[in-house]
This record gives structure tokens, C-alpha cells and sequence, in this order.
């Protein structure tokens, strides 16, 4: 019948994410393994002279030299906040988000999953220099989080994937958000006025609902070339984009869910999800998962950096998620999915513990490249995601029932 299309089409659209998303997260783990094999081997010098090439460009009058290194954080990743950006945009017209009823219980299990592990972290290192960091312990990776779902095959129900994954998406925006408010550098009012053009250009483009996929693709590059000298973290650029690409402004939202196929946001998502989960996301971790072990000792972790990471991951995420996600269930303000219990959802926020793309990426804001305390950060990162990758995993494969 008609009215079963779009279910069944955005039921489709999130299972083919998720595949792809799973798949990229395998690559992902493998690439993370090959740098930390890489720089605690007998060859671990030329992990740091390869990253630390210096590239130099020159685009359309602007300037600017990178670090390889830099590069891969502050160019390559604007096209994975681009995606980002993509997924949040769908998520809140056709998704889990669009729907203020179904999008309650994921978004307040985001709010807890980042005020915990932030007061957490703040706990440890209040007043201290290396308060910037208490950012890092609040982002769950989605592609390793689902990874873990899929090892568990039919028996986990579809709500509890959508639940993760929109909960992820929501955690994301907050992270994209605390970039763009927290770790700004001093700002170019020139370059930022420059910004403010181009994002004008986009917006008008939107209202003529211009469904051509390379305008905004260029129009996001020069986004990003002005960002980069304006002050604000480049990779913003790529979710501003996201957010300026139209999906239609002469169809109404449940139009679109039955021709999202004929829009520009779902052509150039279509084509950016492979390049990111098999590109992006492995050239990423193996730039940035280089974490020095030679000397590793477990004393570490009585650092304050290391205790509030570590902690703040492995027992905030899971405790913030799970709290505020309880409580608005025991007070009738939300519904658990379908099919989902309290058991599985306390697994499921066991899993928001695996923090690693984002909690690296905000490390590297966080503090210098190289030093002893973004070693110490992407020590503890690895450590509570792979603690918390395993931990849900067994206590999910206890609790979940196969499917009948």
C-alpha cells in the first residue's frame, strides 16, 4: 500500500548506512593497529618524518603550508564533518530526529553522555591548564559502536541500532557545536567577512533550490579556504556546507522521503559514504593512533589527564546515557524502542564508551601535536574504548534473546 513506502524506504536508507558504516569501522581498527605496530617498531622514527612533511598550496590567491599531519586533521576531515553534517540533516527531516517524540529518548541520552564525562574530566583537572581537554571524553564513534552491534548479528532489534546510531549523530552535533564555541583561535575579521559572503551565496543558492551537487561541493571548498584563515576551525566548514545543501524547498518533508533519490543531498551522501569509511576514516586513524607504548606502565592513569579520559569514557558515557535515559523513562517523558528493554539499553550505553575518532580529534585541539600530554589522551582513549567495545559486547550477547 501508498502509505508503507516511505517506512520502508528510510528503514532501507539506515540498514545500508549501517552496512557501510560497519564495514568501514573493520578498516578503521585495522588501520589504528598498523600505527601503533608502526611507531613502537624498530621503524617508529619514520612515522613521525612522514607526518611531518610539509605541504605547500596556493588556491586562488590563498595561502597556506601544512604539516601532512595537519593536512589529514584540518583538510581530509572536513570531508567526514561534511558527511557528518549530511546525516545529521537527514536524521532531523525524514529520521529518528524528526519526529520530537521518537527523537526524545536518543537526544536527552546524548545530553547525559556529555555532561557526565565533561564533569568528570573537569573533576580531575579543574583550574589547571589542561582543562581544555574535558571535551575529549564526550563523543561516541559511531562506526566502532555499530561495528560492535553487528558482531551480534540478527538477535539485536533494529530500535536499539537506530537508537545508537541517532544518539551517535546527536552526539556528534554537540562535538561540532563545542568545536566552533571552545576551540576557536584568535579570529580574522577580513577572512571572516569573507565567510560570511560565501555562506550568503549558499543560503541563496538554497532558495532557488539549486540541486546541483558540484556547486556546493566548490562553494564548500572556498568555505573551507576562508575558514582556514579566518580563526574557526576549518573542518566547520564542511558541516555548514552539509547543512546549506538543499533537500528540497518545493516538496514537503514526506515528498521527500519518497524522492530523496532525485536530491542533491542524497547523491552526494550516496557517493561520500564509501570514500569516507574506507579513506577518511583509515587515513585518520592511521595518522593520529600513533601512541608511543615503549615505555607504558599502568601509572599512568593516575595522571589527571589519563583519570579524567579514561574515566570519563569508560564510566560517564555509559552512566550519563543510561541515568538520563532511565529517568525519562521511569517518569513516562519517553518510550524505549520497540522491542528494547532497560537491559539492552544499559549494554547499548556501555558501547557510547568507545570514543575514539572524535575524543581524538578534539585531542588534538586540545593539546600539542607530539606531547606528552596527547599521548597521555590518546592512551587513555584507546584503552576506554577498547574496554568498552569488549565490555558491552559480552554483556550485550548475555542479555539479547535470538530472534524467533
Amino acid at each position: 500500500m501508498p502509505q508503507k513506502k516511505k517506512p520502508i524506504r528510510i528503514v532501507k536508507a539506515f540498514q545500508d548506512f549501517f552496512r557501510s558504516t560497519v564495514a568501514g569501522s573493520t578498516i578503521l581498527i585495522f588501520s589504528a593497529f598498523i600505527a601503533m605496530i608502526w611507531i613502537n617498531s624498530n621503524y617508529g622514527h619514520s612515522y613521525h618524518t612522514l607526518w611531518d612533511t610539509i605541504l605547500k598550496f596556493n588556491i586562488l590567491g590563498f595561502q597556506s603550508s601544512f604539516t601532512l599531519h595537519q593536512f589529514v586533521n584540518d583538510g581530509l576531515m572536513v570531508v567526514f564533518f561534511f558527511l557528518v553534517g549530511l546525516e545529521i540533516k537527514r536524521e532531523i527531516i525524514i529520521g529518528e530526529l524528526s519526529d520530537f517524540r521518537k527523537a526524545m529518548l536518543p537526544l536527552i541520552g546524548a545530553l547525559g553522555g556529555v555532561l557526565i564525562p565533561a564533569l568528570i574530566y573537569e573533576v580531575f583537572n579543574f583550574g589547571s591548564l589542561t582543562a581544555k581537554g574535558w571535551a575529549i571524553p564526550m563523543a561516541t564513534d559511531i562506526a566502532f559502536a555499530l561495528g560492535i552491534l553487528a558482531l551480534l548479528g540478527k538477535k539485536v532489534p533494529i530500535g536499539l541500532k537506530v537508537f545508537l546510531a541517532a544518539l551517535a549523530i546527536a552526539d556528534d552535533l554537540a562535538a561540532i557545536i563545542i568545536i566552533a564555541l571552545f576551540y576557536t583561535a584568535s579570529i580574522n575579521v577580513v577572512a571572516l567577512f569573507v565567510v560570511v559572503i560565501i555562506i550568503a551565496f549558499m543560503i541563496m543558492f538554497n532558495f532557488m533550490n539549486l540541486q546541483k551537487p558540484f556547486i556546493y561541493i566548490l562553494f564548500g571548498v572556498l568555505l573551507w579556504l576562508a575558514m582556514l584563515q579566518s580563526g574557526v576551525h576549518s573542518t566547520i566548514a564542511g558541516v555548514i556546507t552539509a547543512f546549506l545543501v538543499p533537500v528540497s524547498t518545493k516538496k514537503k518533508k514526506k515528498e521527500f522521503g519518497e524522492n530523496q533519490a532525485n536530491t542533491a543531498i542524497y547523491k552526494i551522501e550516496h557517493k561520500l559514504t564509501l570514500i569516507v569509511a574506507f579513506f577518511v576514516m583509515p587515513i585518520f586513524a592511521l595518522v593520529n593512533s600513533g601512541v608511543e607504548l615503549n615505555n607504558f606502565n599502568f601509572s599512568i592513569f593516575a595522571n589527571k589527564i589519563a583519570l579524567g579520559i579514561f574515566l570519563g569514557l569508560f564510566i560517564g558515557k555509559p552512566f550519563g546515557v543510561f541515568l538520563f535515559v532511565w529517568l525519562f523513562v521511569k517518569y513516562k517523558m519517553a518510550k524505549l524502542p520497540y522491542g528494547v528493554g532497560l537491559s539492552e539499553m544499559f549494554g547499548v550505553s556501555i558501547l557510547c564508551g568507545i570514543g575514539f575518532t572524535m575524543s581524538i580529534f578534539v585531542s588534538n585541539l586540545s593539546f600539542q601535536i607530539r606531547s606528552e600530554e596527547l599521548n597521555l589522551a590518546k592512551t587513555s582513549i584507546i584503552f576506554a574504548s577498547t574496554l568498552s567495545a569488549i565490555i558491552g559486547f559480552i554483556y550485550l550477547s548475555k542479555v539479547l534473546k535470538p530472534n524467533k
